[in-house]
């Protein structure tokens, strides 16, 4: 039996706790919607990234 990932539970969570780092302006973050790789490529391509966090099935 695979464990079911609830997405948006995890990035409400993740968006709540970087909240004060946003909010102070030392963390800025981008959620990419769409789940392709071809999507995640022009994400990168656009900006440049410290930390890249992905959620999916392996």
């Amino acid at each position: 039996m695979q464990p079911e990932l609830d997405y948006e539970k995890e990035e409400e969570r993740f968006l709540e706790v970087l909240a004060p780092f946003v909010s102070d302006g030392r963390a800025l973050v981008r959620v990419v919607e769409d789940g392709t790789l071809q999507d995640l490529e022009r994400a990168l391509l656009v900006d440049t990234y410290d930390v890249v966090h992905l959620t999916g099935h392996g």
